[in-house]
């Protein structure tokens, strides 16, 4: 009884001491906000002091995929016109913000004071590992200034790259002698479109997963094992810096197998290091890796590199394809609108002008075809950074919601991107709806940031957007109709921010006399 009554009173002790620590915090962060003349900050309406209500429905949005619009729902129960809150998620505080000015601050103006969050850090580490996505401070700008150079040298070399993949995706897409296909998803074909691009880059050999699509080849595998970890990654993300409770054995299988395949491709270019051996195409080496064996011969630390580019090159463009697609399928208008378009600028099918970086960029109704898809459905509709010191945002406190806000150490800043996309405000009254004329001699400020901005802007964004622009101006010149095979129905969004995919890519096309 004696030591059940001490153990109860040690707990008593430590509680106690907690609380005082907290409030003791409290108080210190309200006189610093005061000093710097910070106002307060509305709260988002929740359930429980801690925030537990608010994870469950985090979880239940994500199991019914409507994540997105439940972000919208969660900042709009403040109120549609305030556009900085704070919340609780699992006793953690979180700032969330759609404003242009405090996206400028976290990125850009007071990046210094900011790092990616623990979960972006640690919540990938079982399929990525450490590298370029999860590294922080002098470590990230090491591997940055490393990538950055072969990420983005040689973009018209890589054109022949997409041209190439292109057709392969061509021939793999049946057409009957009436010129149309039968109704099929085409979303697979794009994600073994850039998985077959991106390898060739870099690890110097395609995997050459479209022509072996369906025969369960290690690239179908592959693709299985990717989009699988991907899911479970979403909880693990979810779950924050708890990101640790969660690792079932199916997940730890998936990232076995990733690793394996990711293998075969270091061994590889270790022997032609070994053996002097120079992947090259055309007069350029295209191999990331073959350079990276020059810093290093550690095999984890190879893999660890390659998968944290291959996530983003492979899933992050794919998805942004699918998407395009998708809202073509479903807005015919706009469809023949940028076909013709596409046929002015580049000739057709038969008799195509020659593409270069520069005239895909000139073709702006294109690229607000593509920057509208990005508003509708970003790849990162949500970017969150930690303070790693006591610092501010420049708007959001106070009775008007125009006063600094402080922010302590320690406290998460959710940029939201989406939220923000979708504010009527910024975009106007129809800003729920597709249309790519809005874009039209738009200035494009910091409402903007599809890639992210400041120093950890994605390197890979020149890439992504030359291979999205040049794939659409093919397709574009390949087929003259697009039908949506599937009912209209509510937009939805895949598990995982990561690897959100467009829902409902069935469709049914008609080839342009090939």
């Amino acid at each position: 009884m004696a030591d059940y009554s001490l153990s109860l009173f040690v707990a008593a002790t430590c509680v106690f001491l907690l609380a005082v620590l907290y409030l003791w915090n409290l108080r210190k962060d309200r006189k610093e906000a005061a000093s710097w003349g910070c106002g307060h900050l509305a709260v988002i309406p929740r359930n429980d002091p801690f925030g537990v209500f608010r994870f469950w429905q985090l979880l239940q949005a994500r199991r019914e995929r409507r994540m997105l619009p439940w972000m919208v729902d969660v900042m709009d129960s403040v109120g549609q016109d305030v556009h900085t809150s704070k919340d609780t998620v699992l006793g953690h505080n979180i700032i969330w913000t759609r404003d242009p000015e405090n996206s400028r601050a976290v990125f850009m103006n007071s990046a210094n004071d900011f790092e990616i969050i623990v979960a972006r850090q640690q919540s990938p580490l079982p399929v990525i590992g450490s590298g370029i996505f999860t590294r922080t401070q002098k470590a990230w700008r090491e591997s940055r200034a490393f990538f950055r150079p072969h990420v983005t040298r040689d973009q018209a070399l890589k054109l022949d790259l997409v041209e190439n993949h292109f057709k392969t995706l061509l021939n793999v897409i049946p057409i009957g002698d009436n010129g149309w296909t039968p109704d099929f998803d085409i979303q697979p074909l794009v994600y073994n479109l850039t998985l077959d691009l991106f390898t060739e880059i870099l690890f110097g050999s395609s995997a050459n997963s479209q022509v072996a699509s369906g025969s369960k080849s290690q690239y179908d595998l592959f693709n299985h094992h990717w989009d699988s970890a991907q899911e479970h990654l979403g909880i693990r993300a979810a779950l924050g810096r708890f990101c640790w409770l969660y690792s079932p054995k199916k997940f730890r299988q998936h990232c076995r197998a990733i690793h394996d395949f990711t293998d075969t491709f270091v061994g590889a270019a270790l022997e032609r290091k070994q053996s002097q051996e120079v992947v090259e195409h055309g007069k350029t080496k295209v191999a990331i890796i073959d350079e990276l064996v020059k810093v290093t011969s550690d095999r984890v630390q190879l893999r660890s590199e390659c998968l944290n580019l291959l996530g983003a090159g492979r899933t992050g463009t794919a998805a942004l394809i699918s998407w395009v697609l998708y809202f073509l399928a479903r807005h015919p208008l706009v469809f023949t609108k940028l076909r013709n378009i596409v046929l002015a600028h580049f000739g057709s099918i038969h008799e195509p002008s020659k593409i270069t970086l520069e005239s895909l960029k000139q073709c702006q109704y294109l690229q607000d075809c593509i920057n509208e898809t990005f508003r509708m459905s970003p790849v990162n509709p949500l970017t969150a950074r930690v303070a790693i010191r006591n610092t501010t945002l420049p708007t959001g406190g106070g009775p008007e919601g125009k006063d600094p806000v402080f922010v302590a150490k320690g406290t998460e800043v959710q940029q939201a991107f989406y939220p923000m996309c979708m504010r009527k405000d910024l975009w106007g009254q129809d800003s729920e709806t597709f249309r790519p004329e809005r874009f039209e001699n738009r200035k494009l400020s910091s409402e903007w940031i599809p890639f992210g901005a400041g120093p950890r802007v994605c390197i890979g964004q020149s890439l992504a957007l030359m291979e999205a622009s040049y794939f659409l101006v093919r397709f574009l010149q390949a087929f003259d109709v697009i039908e949506n095979s599937d009912p209209p129905g509510p937009i939805l969004y895949d598990l995982n921010i990561l690897n959100r995919s467009a829902s409902g890519v069935k469709v049914r096309l008609h080839a342009a006399s090939l």
